[in-house]
C-alpha cells in the first residue's frame, strides 16, 4: 500500500488542518501525519498543545492512520522513514524552496512532492482571534 505523508506542528488543529488532510488522503493509500516535536518548534508560547495532545487530536480523525511525533526540526526522518509515494505541504509553501533536507529525502525515497488547494489558514491567527475575543 502506497503511502501519503503530512507533516507539520498541527499545533491548534483547525478547519485548515482538516480540509489539507482529506485532499492529501484523495491521493489513495495509508495517511500518515507527521508532527514536529515540541522540543523543536521555535514559535513563542508555542505549541499550545503537546506531543501527545497533538498526536491524539490527528489520529481521531477518519482520514488519518498513523501519527509519528519527530524528534527533528523537519519533516526529513519521517520521509526516510515512510519512503511515502506523495509527501503532500499546503499551498503556502508553493513557490517557496522547501527545506533543503526534506528535498533531498524526497529524492532519495522517490517520493513526489504534491501541493494541496486547500486555502491557507494560520493557527497563530486562530490564536489571535479567540485571545482578542473576536
Amino acid at each position: 500500500m502506497r503511502v501519503i505523508l503530512c507533516h507539520g506542528c498541527f499545533d491548534v488543529l483547525h478547519i485548515g488542518h482538516v480540509q489539507h488532510l482529506l485532499e492529501a488522503r484523495r491521493l489513495g493509500g495509508k495517511l500518515v501525519v507527521s508532527i514536529t516535536a515540541a522540543e523543536f518548534i521555535k514559535k513563542k508560547n508555542r505549541p499550545i498543545f503537546n506531543d501527545a495532545e497533538r498526536a491524539r487530536m490527528l489520529s481521531e480523525l477518519r482520514c488519518v492512520d498513523e501519527v509519528y511525533v519527530c524528534h527533528d526540526a523537519t519533516g526529513a526522518p519521517a520521509i526516510l522513514k515512510y519512503k511515502p509515494a506523495f509527501y503532500v505541504k499546503g499551498r503556502d509553501y508553493l513557490g517557496l524552496s522547501l527545506n533543503a533536507l526534506e528535498t533531498v529525502a524526497c529524492a532519495k525515497t522517490g517520493a513526489q512532492i504534491v501541493f494541496t488547494k486547500t486555502e491557507k489558514y494560520s493557527s497563530t491567527e486562530v490564536i489571535r482571534r479567540v485571545s482578542c475575543g473576536l
